[in-house]
């Protein structure tokens, strides 16, 4: 009997250790939460209203180190996906930092409702580098590394979050992938099944219209002639003004020079502060040199310049009036708008304005003004010491032998 009493004594000992042990940990998880739930509403308070890549750098550094301290110190609260969601937002676009704590979040919390959100920020974010460095590089392999990884971390996306709101997006974005790789056939592929899958959203918009520019590169000219005036009779305000464009750009590269003008003037009438109507300016100025209506195209293109001086297609258009003066045997012509070339070295690069000094020194040349050409070439060689980039331009081939020879020849 005494034995029994022992063995109750120790089962009601047991019970009160683990009793108070219980109680002890559920306290200290109830001070956890508490303390995340402080940290929390802390730096919530602060970032209200949020603070974005505008605000003073102090603030934003002080926000970061407000959301860190709750995913640091707080990795198991309700609040540590968040958190670290937010950090990785407050960071500079595709840097690797960024990139290494969303990967952290599908790592640790992929049942965050972030977690889809993160995946799709790296992925666009490396379709983003890929664009820019397509922009600025002809070498294919550097932009084809960033879509490739973004087409992965969309593939995942569309793998393991198949109910994600980004789901759409990202087939999309997938599609765009294979358009900057200049992979027509996938991209085109993707996008007839885009169309059918996504008839009753939105995007599909977007997708016609995609369809149509893939067509053009295809040079199916007359399929994307159909596919942009599906997007322009759609009325959407963002598209529709580029679709109208399109049209133009296809009349214009199957020769039917008449045709594209009324386009390119369908665009400015319709849509008279886009981009593309004041792009169409220029166009019509060169539709007009296709037909031989050198002096409509010299008109067209210098009210384009004085109109649109910023356009990118407005240093073009003046070293263009410059070769229409000369195929017109009009040097004077020719040499006035190279001069514009070289005197603006605001809009106009060194190549360009280094080639255009050249013109006007070759045209004095072929006049046989060797005088002025002897001294435009001096210029040449002194103030434009460096190369044009063109390995074989023949500029390059103006040096000092070339000026004593002419001066010799002059003798």
């Amino acid at each position: 009997m005494k034995r029994i009493i022992i063995v109750v004594d120790l089962m009601i000992l047991a019970f009160l250790v683990g009793f108070f042990i219980g109680r002890a940990t559920e306290n200290r998880l109830g001070q956890y939460d508490d303390r995340a739930d402080k940290a929390w509403r802390k730096v919530e308070k602060a970032d209200t209203p949020p603070v974005t890549e505008d605000s003073d750098a102090n603030q934003i550094e002080k926000i970061r180190t407000l959301y860190r301290k709750v995913f640091d110190r707080y990795p198991d609260s309700h609040w540590a996906d968040d958190a670290l969601y937010q950090y990785a937002s407050r960071l500079a676009i595709s840097q690797e930092q960024q990139f290494s704590m969303f990967r952290r979040l599908i790592i640790h919390y992929p049942d965050s409702e972030y977690a889809d959100d993160s995946l799709y920020a790296i992925a666009y974010a490396n379709y983003r580098l890929a664009e820019e460095r397509k922009a600025v590089s002809s070498e294919l392999a550097e932009s084809d590394l960033y879509y490739d990884r973004s087409l992965r971390f969309f593939g995942q996306l569309l793998t393991d979050y198949s109910g994600s709101s980004l789901y759409n997006t990202s087939l999309f974005n997938r599609a765009m992938c294979y358009y900057g790789k200049g992979q027509w056939s996938l991209a085109q592929d993707e996008f007839r099944t885009l169309r059918i899958d996504l008839a009753n959203d939105p995007i599909v918009h977007e997708v016609v219209y995609q369809l149509g520019r893939i067509a053009i590169e295809t040079q199916q000219y007359d399929g994307a002639i159909a596919e942009f005036q599906n997007v322009v009779d759609a009325g959407l305000e963002i598209l529709a003004p580029n679709a109208q464009f399109g049209i133009a750009q296809a009349l214009f590269a199957q020769g039917k020079y008449e045709e594209s003008i009324s386009a390119y003037e369908r665009t400015i009438e319709n849509y008279p502060k886009s981009v593309v109507a004041q792009d169409a300016c220029f166009y019509i100025g060169w539709a007009y040199q296709r037909m031989g209506k050198h002096d409509e195209a010299i008109i067209q293109l210098e009210e384009a310049i004085e109109d649109f001086p910023r356009n990118e297609n407005a240093s073009n258009s003046l070293v263009f009036i410059a070769q229409i003066y000369y195929d017109q045997k009009n040097p004077d012509g020719s040499i006035e708008a190279y001069r514009k070339v070289v005197d603006n070295k605001d809009n106009f690069s060194y190549d360009m304005r280094r080639s255009a000094l050249y013109w006007i020194g070759k045209i004095h040349e072929e006049e046989g003004d060797t005088d002025q050409a002897i001294s435009t070439y001096t210029m040449l060689v002194k103030d434009y010491a460096e190369h044009h980039q063109t390995h074989h331009h023949p500029s390059n081939n103006i040096n000092e032998e070339y000026i004593q020879k002419l001066q010799a020849d002059r003798s």
